[in-house]
């Protein structure tokens, strides 16, 4: 039947709107569990628990980084996407406002890994978002074969150094 369309929802949007936490919340909070079929779990090299691997990639200015550089004070979240996946891509487009400018300013920072666009597809869609945090390019597929095999888009919590305290793949009806 296609792609699901979001019909409330457009890339761009803001976040929805916050609910605040009740001042005693801290005794019903619980870390998010990592819940994943069979197979989606043979897909995944690096689990919660795991370090991070080490990442040396182009930026879409072109300078090779490591990813461990942009490590955040408290935490960090990176996402494998690309363009050809519709999910990913809608993932991508909502970064910005929905976690890099909501929760920047309290120590979280972004990494968004391209895999397999071409450079002037990432710069231009980093251009039309109004992206502001690293754009790193994984034109190969070759550092995301350190983390996952297929199903994008792959999101990751890290902490300061590196440990996966969360993680999600592929955000289909499967």
């Amino acid at each position: 039947p296609g792609p699901v369309k979001f019909k409330d929802r457009r890339p761009g949007d803001g976040p929805k709107e916050s609910v605040p936490v009740p001042a005693d919340a801290t005794r019903v909070l619980h870390e998010p569990i990592v819940a994943l079929s069979e197979a989606h779990a043979e897909k995944c090299i690096v689990k919660v628990g795991d370090v991070f691997p080490e990442l040396s990639l182009p930026e879409i200015g072109g300078s090779d980084e490591e990813l461990s550089q942009h490590f955040g004070e408290k935490l960090t979240v990176v996402v494998f996407w690309n363009s050809r996946k519709a999910y990913a891509a809608e993932q991508f487009a909502n970064l910005q406002t929905e976690v890099a400018a909501t929760y920047g300013k309290f120590g979280v920072n972004v990494v968004a890994v391209n895999v397999g666009d071409s450079r002037d597809m990432v710069a231009r869609l980093a251009r039309q978002y109004e992206i502001d945090f690293p754009c790193l390019l994984d034109a190969e597929g070759a550092a995301f074969a350190k983390v996952g095999k297929d199903k994008l888009p792959r999101t990751y919590l890290l902490d300061p150094k590196g440990k996966i305290l969360w993680f999600d793949i592929e955000y289909s009806q499967t």
